[in-house]
């Protein structure tokens, strides 16, 4: 396998190169002058892409048989040019010259019809990619993710501490809300929590079957706990629309 890479690499390099030199006398005759050398460089380069284009597509893509054609064409152009240079340079003298003449201004409009054959072929490949995209392609419609369903579900579930905090927290906002009108503040909300927690607590000593706030809550609230309870119950429970908007007044530290 190395071998034959390493002989195709030098054999494909001495053809380029036997290519270059024989193409660029024949655009120098059909008057491309100091451009000469770029006439087997758009030749030699077409055939090559294509051919490269041909070999690589795989069998099912609808360029390929396309490709298989312009690759023939590519490489018949090519030998034609190689064989034309011969000719004239040989038995030029044989013909006559207006034929000379017109072969050699078909020769210099070559280099268009190589692009636009270029640009058809790689029109179609790529337009071929273009329909197999994910936005234009017809895809498997996917069933929807049970475990994002079930985190969204999650959501909606309290835990044992949160239903606590919303037993006691929702009524001594509701209270706080009634009673200035607005929403209430951290500090004012965390006193009156304590202050209902204590009560709580005191009530529920000594019954069984009732679960104790403050093991729940844990001994005493916190501000930063006061602050979880209050947007707790106001995601729960939204005030109305002029005490939600109100902005709340900068408290004293």
């Amino acid at each position: 396998m190395i071998a034959l890479r390493l002989g195709g690499t030098v054999s494909l390099i001495a053809i380029a190169v036997i290519s270059f030199d024989v193409l660029t006398d024949l655009g120098r005759k059909a008057g491309l002058h100091q451009l000469a050398e770029l006439f087997p460089i758009a030749v030699d380069a077409f055939a090559a892409s294509t051919l490269y284009a041909a070999y690589r597509l795989p069998g099912g893509h609808p360029a390929r048989e396309q490709a298989k054609r312009t690759a023939r064409s590519a490489l018949a152009l090519t030998v034609c040019c190689n064989v034309l240079d011969h000719v004239l340079a040989l038995a030029g003298f044989l013909l006559p010259v207006i034929i000379r003449d017109l072969v050699l201004v078909a020769v210099a409009s070559l280099p268009q019809l190589v692009a636009d054959r270029e640009l058809h072929l790689l029109v179609a490949v790529t337009a071929h990619r273009q329909r197999r995209t994910p936005t234009d392609a017809a895809e498997p419609v996917q069933e929807p993710d049970a475990s994002m369903d079930d985190a969204a579900g999650e959501q909606d579930v309290l835990t044992a501490r949160e239903e606590a905090w919303l037993k006691i927290g929702a009524p001594v906002y509701q209270e706080l809300l009634e009673l200035h009108g607005r929403r209430p503040k951290e500090k004012a909300f965390h006193q009156a929590l304590a202050q209902r927690l204590t009560v709580q607590t005191d009530d529920d000593a000594g019954l069984d079957d009732q679960p104790d706030p403050a093991l729940i809550l844990g001994n005493g609230v916190s501000l930063s706990t006061a602050k979880r309870i209050r947007a707790l119950v106001e995601s729960r429970h939204p005030p109305d629309e002029q005490a939600a908007t109100s902005d709340e007044s900068p408290e004293p530290q």
